[in-house]
């Protein structure tokens, strides 16, 4: 395993492969932190193109015993002229690797083995890059959510109705009726359940949490002072009745 030192950059980017790695209660975990980038994919082909456009810091991988990709996508990894090289956590269901393995667990920095809980990912993946803790909590919301924007220029649709799933001081997870596009903005706008204040939002849209259900999770910006009391007396009063 790799002793490198953990990252310490202004903008921490860490890539998931395959995209189901990074489940609800992980990107919730994300979205509160300052100066994270969280991406996914589903194939080892896109891990290896985003890998290069992209420069992640750390990668969070899975491998199963027949995996031939591991290896090769960690042997390109160490081939990298950059330094520092990125991160490798290895996930696997097996205790000691097969020789298929071996090449991708000699690179890997960490190497988990299932089952694990999520707790224990969060706090290796906080090893390896000196992750922060969270600074806001965060409790369900069900609520419907108007958004507007989000989307690339020239999308076909600008306007729809979303779920909202939870909510911080920091931002929302949300279940969206259409494809977001990750770094773009727009506006949220939604009733907090028992309050007669419709709250209208400019957000940015952090991570795609989960591609198929298009879970994501959206940063607010520029958040005004009445508002963000708002969200917080909310938050405080769910909190206390959990």
């Amino acid at each position: 395993m790799s002793s490198d030192a953990p990252f310490q950059r202004e903008h921490t980017r860490i890539l998931f492969v395959p995209a189901d790695l990074l489940g609800p209660e992980i990107g919730e975990s994300f979205l509160d932190r300052e100066s994270l980038s969280v991406r996914s994919v589903t194939s080892w082909a896109e891990a290896l193109a985003v890998s290069d456009a992209w420069a992640p810091h750390l990668v969070v991988f899975r491998s199963e015993f027949e995996d031939e990709a591991a290896p090769r996508f960690c042997q390109r990894v160490l081939a990298e002229t950059r330094k520092p090289r990125p991160k490798l956590l290895m996930v696997t269901d097996r205790v000691r690797p097969e020789r298929v393995l071996a090449a991708a667990d000699a690179a890997c920095d960490a190497h988990l083995v299932s089952p694990i809980s999520i707790d224990q990912l969060l706090e290796t993946i906080a090893e390896l890059i000196d992750l922060k803790q969270r600074r806001f909590d965060r409790v369900p919301l069900d609520v419907l959510v108007h958004t507007e924007g989000f989307a690339e220029e020239n999308a076909a649709v600008d306007s729809t109705l979303s779920t909202g799933i939870s909510v911080s001081e920091e931002g929302m997870m949300i279940e969206a009726s259409r494809q977001l596009a990750i770094g773009v903005s727009g506006r949220l706008q939604f009733f907090l359940p028992d309050t007669s204040e419709r709250l209208a939002l400019d957000a940015r849209v952090r991570v795609a949490v989960d591609e198929i259900r298009l879970l994501y999770m959206v940063e607010f910006t520029d958040l005004a002072p009445q508002h963000r009391t708002l969200i917080r007396r909310y938050v405080e009063s769910r909190s206390e009745a959990a």
